[in-house]
């Protein structure tokens, strides 16, 4: 097993997530299963998922109910919102666009699980944190167009083009746009006034 699983999972063509565990009790096989262990994170393959747990209370009969809770929650932890933990450490620290790690993210529970789920506000308003931290204002014009696809009759997708157009120095079509934005329906943290506020600054700015 030490030798044959990484050899079936190195050609694997779809993605596989794998969970190993290990009791605390030690046992004939211990050694075997740290090898195992070794020989899995050696792997380097795009398509493994591989986690390795060891827990020192459980025995060999019991290891099994604490590893299937951890497996589980390790295959669908992607449906889980952005936490402010992956905030600092992935998207904050992401190379390019930091749209792209939603839209990896989006991708890959529609490749793994068969079906498109919609964005979550609570990942919209971090992408959107996040781009404006890092001044990726790039990142603003996708988000905003993904959001007139699932939240069509909000202040969302209006509102991100308009800043992206304003970050962009075209006054007057963040002005249009932020004008769209305020005919639609408040949301989360966006509201009429807050887009009334922007025409007003935008207006008096640039004299129109």
């Amino acid at each position: 097993m030490e030798t044959r699983v990484p050899a079936r999972l190195s050609v694997m063509k779809k993605k596989i997530f794998y969970q190993l565990i290990l009791e605390g009790e030690k046992s004939e096989n211990s050694n075997r299963v740290l090898t195992l262990d070794q020989n899995l994170k050696a792997m380097d393959s795009d398509n493994l998922h591989y986690f390795f747990d060891k827990y020192e209370n459980a025995d060999h009969i019991s290891v099994a109910t604490y590893g299937i809770g951890k497996a589980f929650d390790n295959i669908f932890g992607m449906f889980k919102p952005i936490s402010p933990k992956e905030y600092k450490e992935k998207i904050l620290t992401q190379v390019g666009p930091v749209f792209d790690y939603l839209a990896d993210k989006q991708a890959s529970i529609e490749n793994l699980f068969g079906f498109k789920k919609t964005t979550s506000l609570n990942d919209i308003m971090a992408i959107y944190a996040a781009s404006r931290k890092k001044e990726d204002f790039e990142s603003l014009k996708p988000l905003s167009d993904l959001c007139k696809r699932e939240y069509p009759n909000t202040m969302l997708g209006f509102y991100f083009e308009a800043e992206y157009y304003e970050q962009l120095g075209e006054p007057k079509k963040a002005l249009r746009t932020f004008e769209k934005a305020f005919g639609m329906e408040e949301i989360d943290f966006l509201t009429k006034e807050m887009a009334l506020e922007k025409i007003d600054a935008l207006k008096a700015d640039f004299g129109y």
